[in-house]
């Protein structure tokens, strides 16, 4: 993927390795509704790239007792607080 550097952007660490999380809510159909993210690259373009792409997936809802409900999940695997 190329991304361009924007004025105000943040330019990669060195290594350029970049560590995001990134929060999406599924509803009851497996559709994203919302996209969030918790920490941002310091691309601008990269983010909104990110945000794009993930509406464009559909995901297994969650459940409870069998039947779907919305839910939040995160990039980084740590449990939402309702």
């Amino acid at each position: 993927m190329r991304v361009e550097f924007l004025p105000g952007d943040r330019p990669p660490p060195a290594g350029g390795t970049l560590h995001l999380d990134v929060q999406v809510f599924i509803d009851q159909t497996g559709l994203v509704t919302d996209v969030r993210l918790h920490s941002s690259s310091g691309l601008r373009e990269l983010d909104e790239r990110i945000v794009n792409d993930e509406h464009r997936i559909r995901y297994l809802p969650a459940t409870i007792d069998e039947l779907p409900v919305p839910s939040w999940t995160r990039s980084n695997g740590a449990t939402m607080r309702l």
